[in-house]
This record gives structure tokens, sequence and C-alpha cells, in this order.
């Protein structure tokens, strides 16, 4: 297992996480593969350490910053849920994985969690 600032590497998944502030908002990201590599995403995970009192909602994107192109995911559950892909998400090198959380209880630990295949490309 190894650690690159605020996520952790465990083999071939990884995983990020965020406060959620007063506004029920939280983010976290995930750095993407290194040159010459890439990720082929099969499974995200999106979780809160405290239950919401509404829904909270967890969007993934996929690259350098939250645009309507790097969308990927929504989860109307952003509290214990799961995706999976038939076809894997791809990750290159110089895109992050990105998720944010909206409507969260304010104080609790966002985390996605990803599980992917690395390639060399």
């Amino acid at each position: 297992m190894s650690s690159r600032g605020d996520y952790v590497l465990n083999g071939r998944d990884a995983s990020a996480s965020g406060v959620v502030d007063a506004t029920g908002a939280a983010i976290a990201r995930i750095p993407g593969p290194r040159v010459g590599r890439a990720w082929k995403i099969t499974h995200a995970i999106v979780n809160t350490t405290l239950t919401p009192t509404g829904i909270c909602e967890a969007t993934l994107y996929v690259g350098s910053v939250v645009t309507p192109s790097a969308y990927r995911d929504h989860s109307f559950s952003g509290q214990d849920d799961v995706s999976e892909y038939p076809v894997p998400l791809p990750v290159h090198s110089g895109d992050d994985v990105i998720v944010v959380w909206k409507a969260g209880a304010a104080g609790a630990v966002a985390t996605v969690t990803i599980v992917y295949d690395d390639e060399p490309v």
C-alpha cells in the first residue's frame, strides 16, 4: 500500500476522502495513473460516515476539473452505494477521478474507492 497526498493506493484500488462542509458539500480527488499507464475502473464505491437527513448525492468525474464533459456517473445515494461498470471507465495519465457530494451531513467524512485494472498504454 502506498500513500500519495490525501488518497491511498492499495494494489488495484484507490480511495480518497473529504470532509462534508456546512453546506453539505464534499470533494475527493484521486490523481490518475502515471505516464505510460491507464486505468479501467470496474467499480466505484461512495460512502459517508454520517447518515444525512435528506438525499445525499455523489457525482463522479474523470478529468482535471469538474465540467459537464468530465461527467461519468451519478449516485442518488452517496451513502453506501456501489457502481459496477460492465464497460470499464477509462482514466488516462493527466486525468483525475473526482467525486463531488451534495446534501451530506456536515462533519461527515465522504469517501470514494475505485477498483480498476492498471494497463500499459
